[in-house]
């Protein structure tokens, strides 16, 4: 039992660019007055759950709120005004975490509580501060009072349901960054604490300065256009991969479904019609043993694309493998829709059970799609003598398509750990003949756990933007460990002074120039780099600080500065290695520089200008130090030291074949 809140009111809000506390993403910062119900009522929380229930994506783990008591008082860290605020908090941090993770917004972490106090009157009984994290605070600063007269609801009314839901998702999905990919990455990138930055066109920035990395999706600051476009045309890829001596199937463009016919009976069948510039499966018919089946394979081809080929079939299980920077990521055994029989029910009776699984469904989120049972697939079931209403023995598989597309209802098995090792080699031959560094090597062999010079396949395709399978957590990871050098981070040093520190700046730069550091300065004066002047003058030490970020000729980082800008906005970064700080300084800046900074604090005696001769060489040593530690520092979650070990348990134990 909790109290519930009767209102919430915003008395006040501002949009954070930078980072507050120990937020890894801008925020929403916002004082609500609260008042509490007399009446005890049963759990918001379990209301707003029941409410959400299959429409927004599962609260994720470890994206609780957090009371950081910033303002501390002797009220507002009292327990008795935590109780009654706590469940409000509470509801709101789960509304707006679902909502944005559903639309594809990856949040970072939980809402975060500056404090608790009493309101100056009876009515405003409670104040609560809060800074709330999101790609897009705009966007949240827009649906907070939906959000806010939603849990009201919730509140009162035990059956409550949100209303105008899909209208503040869809606001949400407008912002999102697009696919999958993007978002797996950018929590792979908070998990490892690596900074992230948007930049215009939906492009993000992993890491700073001159050890920083762009993506969009698979695709890099380094991929070859001409590798994605060779990649993209299967009649190109297959040529060049065929040239280079690796096995791929007989392949040749066909114009018509006569043309088809000719070069299937020329090939022999069974024969693969698919088009040669589309992703995802799209129009791909596999297996086709006679010409009625091949002339409406071609057909359902057609309506997809004008440029489609004929492949000859290539027997066995379709199996992908991720390639990123040259390590297999993922491995994945995408076994086709359809059903293993039981010797009880029939056909139409296992769609219904299999559709049962929870991790199929039609949702955004959902990681494999529901069974149907359409005319391609009664067409399928007739070419092996059954029907809806079949009854399949134990161990019998009904197939239902041609091809084992995870969007066309197929299954995703995690092969990794018992790949061969001559198929990896051949993966990473294939990505490396395209020059890719993010690819998808689609192989088709009979058993993957054996080498495919003894059991035989071939490569049928080769997606250069490839999707990280659902069922391979590893793998996003292994993308921003693979793409940054140590940890992706720059030194970075403030130093908290309202005096003049050009010289003192120009010294340093000087210092660290001759110790092979190209230092990025932010001064009163302007901004330069490794001594060159970039630009004069000073509008914003926060906007000074965000371009040096951005300029890969930029090895570390030194921003003078009074704070106070820092105050409203944030900082710039979410970190910093080094911070100096002058007494002239106000308190509150000082406070939140030694919350943001990873290593040591030195005070300034007398200001910048009249402390000891040798501060130069010292700070510039001192950002050597600090360059070193960042260009070894070691990514390796714990996660992915546990998911190696298995990964090796797993290959050294034995072998599984696909069913």
């Amino acid at each position: 039992m909790s109290s519930a809140i009767q209102d919430a009111r915003l008395l006040e809000h501002f949009i954070v660019r930078g980072y507050l506390h120990d937020l890894q993403q801008p925020c929403l910062h916002l004082q609500l007055q609260l008042r509490p119900l007399k009446a005890e009522l049963v759990d918001v929380i379990s209301r707003l759950d029941r409410a959400l229930d299959r429409q927004l994506i599962p609260m994720p783990e470890g994206m609780q709120p957090r009371l950081i008591q910033v303002r501390r008082s002797a009220e507002s860290s009292s327990l008795p005004l935590q109780a009654q605020v706590w469940p409000f908090v509470e509801a709101l941090n789960q509304l707006l975490v679902r909502l944005q993770e559903t639309a594809g917004l990856p949040v970072a972490c939980g809402i975060r509580c500056e404090g608790i106090a009493r309101g100056e009157s009876r009515e405003a009984s409670l104040l609560a501060v809060l800074a709330i994290p999101s790609l897009s605070p705009e966007v949240v600063r827009s649906s907070l009072p939906w959000a806010l007269e939603q849990i009201s609801a919730i509140a009162y009314e035990e059956q409550a349901t949100l209303k105008g839901l899909d209208a503040e998702l869809k606001k949400f999905e407008r912002q999102a960054p697009g696919g999958i990919n993007n978002r797996l990455l950018l929590k792979a990138a908070y998990q490892y604490g690596v900074p992230v930055t948007a930049l215009p066109g939906r492009v993000f920035q992993y890491g700073s300065g001159a050890r920083s990395r762009w993506m969009d999706s698979t695709f890099t600051d380094i991929t070859s256009i001409i590798s994605a476009r060779l990649a993209r045309s299967k009649v190109a890829a297959n040529a060049l991969l065929r040239r280079a001596g690796l096995p791929v199937p007989q392949q040749v463009v066909v114009r018509s479904i006569e043309a088809a016919l000719a070069q299937a009976r020329l090939m022999g069948y069974p024969v693969v019609v698919k088009p040669s510039d589309l992703d995802g499966g799209k129009g791909v018919s596999a297996g086709i043993e006679d010409e009625d089946t091949l002339r409406r394979s071609y057909a359902r081809a057609a309506a997809h694309s004008k440029n489609l080929v004929l492949e000859k079939h290539i027997p066995g299980n379709d199996f992908r493998l991720g390639i990123v920077h040259g390590q297999l990521a993922w491995a994945t055994w995408r076994e086709p829709a359809g059903v293993w029989g039981d010797g009880v029910n029939s056909i139409g009776q296992l769609v219904a059970i299999a559709n049962r699984d929870p991790r199929r469904g039609t949702q955004k989120w959902s990681n494999m799609r529901p069974l149907t049972i359409d005319a391609e697939v009664q067409e399928i079931l007739q070419a092996q003598g059954l029907h809806a209403d079949s009854t399949l023995a134990p161990g019998q598989f009904a197939r239902f398509r041609r091809t084992s597309n995870i969007s066309a209802g197929g299954t995703p098995t995690n092969m990794m750990g018992k790949v061969h090792p001559d198929n990896i080699a051949l993966a990473v031959r294939a990505a490396d003949i395209l020059r890719l560094d993010f690819a998808g090597i689609d192989l088709i062999t009979p058993d993957v756990t054996k080498s495919w010079l003894e059991m035989g396949g071939a490569i049928c395709e080769i997606n250069g933007q490839p999707q990280f399978s659902v069922i391979g957590p590893q793998a996003p990871r292994l993308a921003i460990r693979g793409l940054l050098q140590g940890d992706g981070r720059i030194p970075i040093v403030v130093v908290l002074t309202a005096e003049p520190a050009h010289a003192l700046m120009q010294a340093v730069d000087s210092a660290s120039l001759s110790r092979g550091l190209a230092l990025g300065c932010s001064t009163e004066l302007g901004l330069s780099m490794g001594g060159a002047v970039i630009r004069c003058g000073r509008q914003s030490a926060f906007e000074d600080a965000q371009a040096l970020l951005l300029n890969t000729q930029v090895q570390a980082m030194a921003v003078v500065t009074d704070g106070a800008e820092w105050l409203r906005t944030g900082t710039p970064f979410d970190a910093l290695d080094l911070l100096l700080v002058a007494d002239d300084t106000p308190l509150e800046a000082r406070h939140v520089l030694q919350m943001r900074c990873k290593g040591e604090v030195w005070k300034l005696k007398g200001g910048p200008a009249l402390d000891g001769g040798d501060l130069a060489t010292r700070l510039a040593d001192r950002l050597v130090a600090c360059d070193a530690q960042h260009r070894s520092a070691d990514l390796c979650a714990d996660e992915d030291r546990a998911w190696q070990c298995r990964s090796a348990a797993a290959w050294a134990g034995g072998r599984e074949s696909p069913r």
